[in-house]
């Protein structure tokens, strides 16, 4: 937790740096390069998580220290007078009474307190006071609090970062399709304009210039939604990041490199480290539990109170003297049963609660584990597919330098290599995406 909090505070002295200083936070062009510092750029310059990072400071911040001395008070008094009177001889006569008290309260901690007193006459009392029956909940309820933001600024930033590599990943993913598409156009206009050069030397019929007419239109309306899929997956990117268009240059990425980027991801997070107790739902339900349970646990049926005092004196009129009190009081308000069933309620609807939300997050878990199991049958069938076009397209460039394989069917052959290329990474981009929706049920 503190480690985030560091973190947290060098991020934002960072960018409110920049900020002070007049200089553009995205004024030049930022080049990150690796997934990972996508999605570190996104959480720096987030204003979700910045918000939920800063009411995790204010909330530990709020968390009252070991002694209360916090708590301590000084009164200073000081009074000045004076009275005329007329003596019998006529002479007019006048008396003042100055007159200073000062006193100091140091509550050391609940139970115990001491205090001090004195005078314009050096007179003087300390006393003592224990209450042994007191007790208060406040630190710790503000530590679970200042816990429970914490998880929720944590569980932002994991999903700020897991967006914007999901991003970053779908806008490379598109912009692979519409090169592929813009190729499938040229190819399937070339193949149209052949067609027709065959119909017109009686080679190939009026259907097949249909087709491959129909063909041709096809890839150009696709070659259209493939824009507009570029266009949506940048703009998303850009909102991802919090930046400008062009203000960011990202890393290269292919196939091979995604392969790789996926390889680290799996070593870094074994599934025997993947629980779903650490979910952050779960573990904010728990502490939930924890806070209805300490309520509960401190409330007495029957709370007297209990105070014990003892004070030592000193005056130059009396000399020294000591007292001791000790006070028990109680009224009907001291009767807590009613308060300590509610306080039952409420802890069982906490735990029941809680269960509820960790039987919901293991079926969550079992899904996500069940879709990367997918995602990853799906990257191996891509695989396969890719590895059976590279090979066709070495035997059809082979049959091409024998003439029985035309140019255009060698360029086809290329295409459907590149197809299953995107297809391929395409694949890589689904199981990615699997792993990072298991990060949030691994240990921090």
């Amino acid at each position: 937790m503190r480690k985030f909090l560091i973190l947290l505070t060098f991020w934002g002295l960072a960018f409110w740096g920049l900020a002070l200083k007049g200089a553009p936070v995205f004024a030049e062009a930022t080049k990150l390069d690796s997934l990972e510092a996508v999605g570190v750029w996104a959480k720096a310059h987030n204003l979700d998580y910045r918000k939920a990072a800063w009411e995790a400071q204010k909330a530990f911040d709020a968390i009252p220290g070991l002694l209360k001395l916090d708590k301590s008070t000084l009164n200073l008094s000081s009074q000045y007078s004076g009275s005329a009177s007329t003596p019998a001889a006529g002479a007019a006569a006048s008396t003042t009474t100055p007159t200073f008290s000062a006193s100091l309260n140091l509550p050391i901690v609940d139970q115990l307190g001491l205090s001090f007193k004195t005078d314009q006459d050096l007179n003087g009392q300390a006393g003592i006071t224990v209450t042994p029956l007191a007790q208060s909940t406040t630190k710790d309820q503000a530590r679970l609090a200042w816990e429970k933001a914490a998880l929720a600024a944590e569980n932002t930033g994991l999903s700020v970062q897991n967006s914007a590599i999901k991003a970053f990943l779908s806008k490379q993913n598109a912009q692979r399709n519409l090169k592929t598409q813009e190729s499938t156009v040229n190819l399937k206009e070339i193949a149209y304009q052949d067609q027709k050069e065959r119909y017109a030397q009686g080679e190939a019929t009026l259907d097949d210039v249909r087709d491959a007419l129909l063909e041709w239109s096809t890839a150009r309306s696709g070659l259209g939604k493939a824009r507009q899929t570029a266009l949506k997956a940048e703009a998303d990117l850009a909102l991802a990041l919090n930046s400008e268009s062009g203000s960011i240059t990202f890393p290269a990425m292919d196939g091979e490199g995604l392969g790789r980027e996926l390889e680290k991801l799996k070593a870094a997070n074994p599934f025997e480290s993947l629980t779903a107790a650490l979910a952050y739902e779960v573990q904010s339900a728990q502490k939930n539990v924890s806070s209805a349970k300490l309520t509960f646990d401190s409330t007495r049926i029957f709370d007297p109170d209990l105070v014990l005092g003892a004070n030592l004196s000193y005056s130059a009129k009396t000399g020294t003297a000591y007292s001791a009190t000790a006070t028990l009081s109680f009224g009907y308000e001291s009767w807590k049963a009613g308060a300590k069933a509610e306080y039952r309620t409420d802890l069982e609807l906490a735990q029941s609660s809680a269960a509820k939300t960790l039987a919901d997050a293991t079926m969550t878990l079992d899904r996500a584990v069940a879709a990367l199991a997918d995602a990853a049958e799906n990257t191996s069938i891509q695989k396969l597919q890719a590895s059976r076009n590279t090979e066709l397209l070495s035997e059809t460039e082979f049959l091409a330098t024998t003439g029985d394989a035309s140019q255009l069917e060698v360029e086809e052959a290329k295409l459907s290599v590149q197809a299953s290329e995107d297809g391929l990474f395409s694949a890589l981009v689904e199981e990615y995406g699997a792993w990072l929706d298991l990060l949030r049920y691994r240990k921090k």
